[in-house]
């Protein structure tokens, strides 16, 4: 078995989860766009990929694993003169990127391409969430500021509609505006769409993983600190979090989301209200759960790698 995977080796969601492979005797390759990797396609007459040295035919592959993020070291970016040329080296790495899964048809997947593309638009994570059973925020996806000051007279969450891309990244943050404060920024919110929610009343806040048919669940307890209130991401810290039992009404929720959006993991962000209920937040495709896995005995490496064998036997 062998597995190929457009990302970076020195991911430790990578390397945690390709250690657990290798021990059952799955392979892996790795394309590294900031490497970067040397990559070579050939078609004579099937199409085959050289990867550092190593050629790969469609034969070699049993499944595809897309976990490209910004690099964790900002150095391995190329020197760009402009943004026209930072935008060339994008749009001619994606290209490629995107085209191997097509190239390897016959290879399983994690997330798909059109999966992850689709999963990856707010605000049809919000509608398969409702259809699915959860509680969402009242939302309006605006660049009108007309119509945003009578849906939310206490003021509003505001977020982004989509991460800044790969490269030159910078974490997108939640807001709370005041109602007032939507007035002076008029201009600003005229310039591009973004997502305005209510404000929800949270008791602590959940980060869900959701891998294949497992789940696991840890507790954020966010409103302890002032910094964390709106946004846990601002001030964190190992002490937020605790591993805890899922309600089992709540996981069959998350399995007909993820079923609707035809993905095969995600991790989920909910508020719980001081009520219990919870209200969904978003589903990140291929969000980030290495720190949860570091604090609790490398759970998650072990789950996601199952996922992958599973994926590569359900295939064969």
């Amino acid at each position: 078995m062998a597995i190929l995977i457009i990302g970076q080796s020195a991911d430790p969601h990578v390397s945690s989860v390709t250690k657990i492979l290798a021990q059952q005797g799955v392979r892996h390759h790795v394309i590294d766009c900031y490497g970067p990797s040397h990559l070579h396609f050939e078609y004579s007459p099937a199409p085959a990929i050289t990867v550092d040295g190593q050629t790969i035919t469609a034969n070699d592959i049993d499944l595809v694993w897309w976990r490209l993020k910004p690099p964790l070291d900002q150095s391995k970016l190329p020197e760009f003169e402009d943004l026209q040329e930072e935008a060339h080296w994008k749009a001619q790495w994606r290209a490629a990127l995107e085209s191997i899964e097509y190239i390897f048809a016959g290879a399983a997947t994690i997330n798909g391409h059109q999966a992850r593309r689709v999963g990856s638009f707010k605000a049809v994570q919000l509608v398969a969430a409702s259809e699915a059973g959860f509680e969402i925020p009242q939302t309006c996806i605006s660049n009108d500021p007309s119509k945003l000051t009578s849906p939310f007279p206490d003021g509003v969450f505001f977020k982004s509609l989509s991460a800044v891309p790969y490269y030159r990244h910078s974490i997108n943050y939640t807001h709370i505006f005041e109602h007032k404060e939507l007035t002076n920024l008029a201009e600003s919110i005229r310039v591009n769409p973004a997502i305005y929610q209510e404000i929800i009343a949270k008791k602590y806040e959940l980060r869900v993983c959701v891998f294949g048919s497992d789940i696991h669940a840890y507790k954020i307890d966010s409103q302890k600190n002032k910094k964390t209130q709106t946004d846990w991401r601002m001030a964190i810290d190992d002490s937020m979090f605790e591993e805890i039992e899922f309600e089992s009404e709540n996981a069959e929720k998350c399995h007909a989301f993820m079923q609707k959006m035809q993905l095969d993991c995600g991790i989920f962000d909910f508020a719980v209200k001081g009520d219990g209920e919870l209200v969904f937040f978003e589903v990140n495709v291929d969000g980030q759960w290495f720190w949860l896995d570091r604090l609790f005995n490398g759970v998650l490496s072990k789950s996601f790698a199952q996922m992958i064998f599973h994926k590569i036997e359900s295939v064969r």
